[in-house]
């Protein structure tokens, strides 16, 4: 017994930990922060059934059996707790709609990238690698797709191609169409195709679904190799048409973008904030309203603290925008509108802006519990 509830509380506490550094900081569940309580047992007390009647009742003194060690957490997971409550403090500090960003955290700096590897094939004695890279995982159906190829070897490798196609695939039929290569550059090993596809213009017969980038090779005039990249073409309800002027509130820096959506309903947008003078990552911007069909103003918030604690006045650029109207009930995908690759915001100056973190009752309790667990 005692072993069964160590280890359900050693779970409890890995579950409180994953949801500190998983979970936004915005939507742990409440039930979670409710202290579990303790059980207590009481020792039995055995009776002795008497033999016979004729004989007196005899009364057995309640048998001692050994009270299970108080269940706490090892120094261990103390310590371990306590780090993660340390974590979870310093990233409280920024409001959840204006997260500190660093170069490190990709995918929010490219939301919307692929995610491939080289994958690595013997032909006739010589080591070929093929790595296929989209510039994004969804582009609209308007768009133009762009890929490129990298395909590494030895020299003699490389001229061991004797034919090389890139196609768009479509995932459900297996429709296919060629993709223009518009370049194609060797050095050192490494031969590299640029193709695309407009797809407003070239793609007929086709609707928005899944696909791939079909990359087939021939070496030697023999049959050909086959590899894949998947991606995604999306119909577009709504777009970023720009920026409106910026202002500060509260502390924020409040940056308005314009859009125009065909159709009503919730939207998210998310977009990173730069530096251009040195490209350096500022913070991961989410906004979220009800927007009707039409032309709207969506406000996205800097966080002042952000601002003052990495130091950058700007110009900056917004990039990586992804704008999605979310699913309102089951059964409904999400729909995704466009917008440019960036876009310039006007600079500003610090101290306009105080170092104030940002206030959350939820927060302090939930930091509060996790400084319980970890005494």
């Amino acid at each position: 017994m005692f072993i069964e509830k160590r280890k359900a509380l050693f779970m409890f506490i890995a579950v409180i930990i994953g949801l500190v550094v998983f979970w936004p900081a915005d939507e742990i569940p409440e039930s979670l922060e409710t202290k579990a309580s303790v059980v207590v047992i009481k020792a039995p007390i055995e009776l002795i059934k008497p033999q016979t009647a004729a004989k007196p009742l005899k009364l057995v003194k309640p048998i001692q059996a050994s009270s299970p060690a108080a269940i706490s957490v090892e120094q261990g997971m103390q310590h371990e707790m306590k780090r993660v409550a340390d974590i979870y403090e310093q990233r409280s500090q920024y409001a959840p709609y204006s997260l500190y960003l660093s170069a490190e955290q990709t995918d929010l700096i490219h939301p919307n990238q692929s995610h491939e590897s080289p994958r690595g094939y013997d032909v006739d004695g010589h080591n070929i690698s093929i790595l296929i890279k989209p510039k994004n995982y969804r582009f609209s159906a308007t768009a133009k797709i762009e890929v490129e190829v990298f395909i590494q070897s030895s020299a003699e490798g490389l001229k061991s191609i004797t034919q090389l196609t890139v196609d768009l695939k479509e995932t459900s039929s297996k429709a296919l169409w060629p993709l223009k290569i518009v370049n194609s550059h060797e050095q050192q090993g490494e031969r590299r195709i640029q193709a695309e596809l407009d797809l407003s213009s070239d793609l007929t017969g086709s609707s928005a679904g899944d696909y791939s980038i079909a990359v087939k090779a021939s070496f030697n005039g023999e049959s050909p190799i086959i590899q894949s990249a998947p991606i995604k073409i999306v119909s577009t309800i709504a777009r970023v048409i720009g920026l409106g002027s910026n202002r500060i509130e509260n502390n924020d820096l409040i940056i308005p973008i314009n859009i125009d959506a065909d159709v009503s309903g919730y939207y998210q947008l998310s977009a990173s904030l730069f530096d251009v003078k040195t490209n350096s990552a500022i913070s991961f911007l989410i906004a979220k309203e009800r927007l009707s069909s039409g032309s709207n103003t969506l406000n996205t918030k800097v966080q002042g603290l952000v601002l003052r604690d990495k130091g950058f006045s700007g110009p900056f650029r917004l990039q990586g925008i992804t704008l999605v109207k979310k699913s309102e009930r089951p059964g409904i995908k999400e729909e995704y509108g466009i917008a440019n690759e960036s876009y310039e915001v006007e600079g500003i100056n610090l101290d306009d802006f105080e170092s104030i973190p940002y206030e959350d009752p939820m927060t302090e309790q939930r930091l509060e519990f996790m400084r319980s667990i970890g005494q």
